[in-house]
């Protein structure tokens, strides 16, 4: 089966990786030609998760 995923962000290279693997045709179209950096990123706050109740 043939699956085209739009957007090569984060979220459509892991499903395209994981498709794959899962042994899909997956194949994923982005609309820029090469990557540039545009100062955006994914922040992991350190204990996130002990905030006080």
């Amino acid at each position: 089966m043939k699956i085209s995923i739009l957007g090569g962000g984060v979220g459509g290279l892991s499903a395209a990786i994981f498709l794959k693997k899962a042994g899909f045709d997956a194949v994923v179209y982005e609309r820029f030609s090469a990557l540039s950096g545009i100062g955006a990123g994914i922040v992991c706050w350190p204990n996130a998760n002990s905030l006080p109740n």
